[in-house]
């Protein structure tokens, strides 16, 4: 045991009449894919309407426009095909090189705050055993109620696409992310500049104003609308992930901190003296998410492992 750290955290969650936590009960994750999907297509679809049936290959910077974004709604397609069909990281046959000792105290840890109706919370100890699964645990790796099974270096279950993110994955979800942000922006000046050239040069190009511009103007401006409100969504995702890497630390490392402090009211120094630190400076910890070379960081191949992995 760590002298003088209280790692037990009460558990708050509300249960219905059959015991389930409230938090659990939830739309499927299905019902969130289709959703992600609809937005997703529905701002391609809205802009190819406003602008290809009039301005492609007609108007230059729309034309080039339009390819990039194709280029970019191809890749982020791509790279949420990837975080959906590629395993986070299923934590198998991890046996924890320590004494026995070491292992009776790492279950009943666990047991002790099972008992008292608390989350345990053991990030500060080298060896950790998950109640779920009956097993010892690595370093980083946390147990998802829906996905069944502990995964390695997991940061969340993202029902947008239906699997936890994690080791594996994590790579494939800040690309998405990436592209997604740089389609939406571009997908919206696209649709911007549509608008204000119909606007513009509809009397010149037809003599006088025609209710037939609606048809142009109205795909364009639901498509920018939703397409800048999805974006700053997206924008405000993206930045947190990459601060996130960039200290190499995992939403629910970030989640275990903060319960381990509020527990530990007074006691930061301490708290902070006896949690591991996986923060080997910005490049090391980029390389070790997106993979060794600047390349790998953009083009959404397999994850390599990288040396300083632990």
């Amino acid at each position: 045991m760590i002298e003088d750290i209280d790692y037990y955290y009460p558990n708050p969650k509300p249960k219905c009449s059959e015991g389930y936590d409230i938090e659990e009960i939830e739309a499927p994750d299905t019902v969130y894919i289709v959703v992600s999907k609809v937005l997703m297509y529905g701002v391609f679809v809205l802009t190819t309407i406003g602008t290809v049936q009039t301005y492609f290959g007609n108007n230059l910077v729309i034309t080039i426009g339009d390819l990039i974004g194709l280029m970019l709604f191809i890749l982020l397609t791509y790279c949420h095909y990837k975080v959906i069909h590629t395993s986070p990281g299923i934590v198998q046959n991890y046996i924890p090189v320590a004494s026995q000792q070491e292992l009776n105290e790492a279950i009943e840890r666990v047991k002790k705050g099972n008992r008292s109706g608390c989350k345990t919370c053991d990030i500060c100890y080298r060896v950790r055993w998950c109640s779920k699964c009956k097993k010892f645990r690595p370093p980083r790796s946390y147990h998802c109620k829906k996905c069944g099974y502990c995964i390695e270096k997991r940061d969340h279950h993202c029902p947008w696409v239906s699997n936890c993110i994690g080791k594996n994955n994590m790579k494939f979800f800040v690309q998405f992310i990436f592209y997604a942000s740089l389609a939406l922006l571009l997908a919206s000046v696209i649709n911007g500049f549509s608008i204000f050239h119909a606007v513009i040069h509809y009397d010149l190009l037809h003599g006088s104003f025609n209710w037939s511009i609606i048809t142009l103007i109205v795909p364009s401006a639901v498509g920018m609308a939703i397409g800048l409100a999805l974006f700053a969504g997206m924008l405000v995702l993206l930045i947190n992930y990459l601060i996130a890497i960039m200290h190499n630390e995992t939403s629910m490392e970030s989640i275990e901190i903060a319960r381990l402090l509020k527990v530990n009211k007074g006691k930061r120094d301490l708290v902070f003296e006896n949690i591991p630190s996986y923060n080997r400076g910005v490049f090391n910890n980029i390389k070790e998410t997106m993979g060794p070379t600047v390349f790998d960081w953009f083009i959404p191949s397999q994850r390599r492992s990288n040396e300083l992995e632990l």
